[in-house]
């Protein structure tokens, strides 16, 4: 055999090595969750092709499913810029909008564990140079959209969406001198304003801005990074582009709003995942103490004691077969997300869009009857 053969055989024996070592590298780093996606694969090719023939909806989905303290499932399709041609992934990040009152509620049901915050007490013990007309709204009302206080009025969103609040105090008064809408406990009006005075009454029971605190006691001890306020630094890493209109082939893109006038009512972003994560976190006693945890999937009631099927910033829900679960969709120009919670299958199933359309909520359920056949 001549020099130059066994020059060629030696490369040939490197390489072969090499990529033996690229290969061992690549599938031990994530075993468990290659595992974990494998026992769920017959349920994870279904979801796909759903989300697939929802591409001629949404430019870009992400979506992301956790059971028990796994994530069995985080995928991206389509694009998160058109232009660029930039594929969705699991690191890419999107509006919440009203998913977020969700974590004013874990920031709440803290407060409550923690004996700094009294649900059915007057807000204005909190705050006590509010109007008057607050004087009968609890902590309890504001939780569950039962206090009076209004919803956006027709086109008041887009013009709130661009203004910009560097505190939640900025962004009270559009509507804090107005009437309310009912007596308090009496009715039920859905309301961003109402989370928005909420996150407030939050601040000063706990003596820290609402972000600080949400990030000191559940983002940064369970690692979660990539989840802030929306136009903050943190939020802005890896964020896909927002879309007002698209027909599968071009996109309109989506007039820029800024959400930081919203906080805990409809102003943050992030990824898919660590939305599961952080739900994730309070299924598994990691961030709330279990009797904590049952209060904050508790609804609430009005004061005739129906209820209001709605807990600690998310909608309570009934399966077809009785089972309670928790949900939450969030919506707005160039976004539309889906929050599903089962505590007693410990499933968290999470879907973020960059273009506002409905029609990702009933193949959220139809993904949601999937993984439920087999937790």
């Amino acid at each position: 055999m001549n020099i130059r053969k066994i020059a060629l055989y030696r490369l040939l024996y490197l390489a072969v090595f090499v990529f033996a070592l690229q290969y061992i590298a690549l599938h031990s780093h994530g075993a468990d969750n290659m595992n974990a996606s494998n026992r769920y694969y017959h349920e994870i090719d279904q979801a796909r092709q759903q989300l697939q023939s929802l591409l001629k909806t949404y430019p870009g989905i992400s979506v992301a499913v956790g059971v028990g303290d796994e994530i069995v499932w985080q995928e991206g399709f389509g694009f998160a810029n058109l232009k660029d041609r930039i594929p969705v992934t699991p690191e890419h990040q999107f509006h919440y909008y009203s998913i977020s009152k969700s974590m004013a509620g874990l920031v709440a049901a803290k407060l409550v564990e923690e004996g700094k915050l009294l649900l059915d007490t007057t807000i204005m013990l909190y705050l006590p140079d509010l109007p008057d007309s607050y004087c009968n709204v609890t902590v309890a009302h504001l939780l569950s959209h039962t206090g009076g206080v209004r919803h956006y009025k027709k086109g008041e969103w887009m013009k709130i969406s661009r203004q910009h609040c560097l505190n939640v105090e900025e962004a009270l008064p559009v509507f804090i001198n107005d009437a309310l809408e009912f007596e308090p406990g009496n009715g039920y009006t859905y309301t961003s304003f109402g989370y928005v005075l909420l996150c407030r009454v939050l601040e000063v029971a706990s003596g820290q801005a609402f972000d600080t605190y949400l990030q000191t006691h559940f983002l940064n001890p369970l690692g979660l990074d990539d989840i802030g306020l929306d136009q903050s630094a943190v939020a802005q890493k890896n964020p896909v582009q927002f879309y007002e209109s698209w027909d599968g082939k071009n996109g309109k893109l989506a007039p820029p709003v800024d959400n930081s006038c919203k906080f805990g009512g409809g102003g943050y972003a992030g990824t898919a995942v660590e939305m599961v994560q952080l739900h994730q976190a309070l299924l598994n006693g990691r961030s709330l103490q279990p009797q904590t945890v049952e209060q904050y999937f508790t609804s609430f009631s009005k004061t005739d004691g129906s209820s209001v099927e709605y807990a600690f910033g998310i909608g309570t829900k009934t399966a077809a077969d009785g089972t309670r679960y928790f949900a939450h969709t969030g919506s707005a120009m160039g976004g539309f997300g889906v929050l599903i919670v089962v505590p007693s299958e410990k499933l968290v199933i999470v879907m973020l869009t960059n273009r506002c359309d409905d029609k990702i909520v009933p193949v959220a359920k139809d993904i949601l009857k999937l993984f439920r056949q087999v937790v």
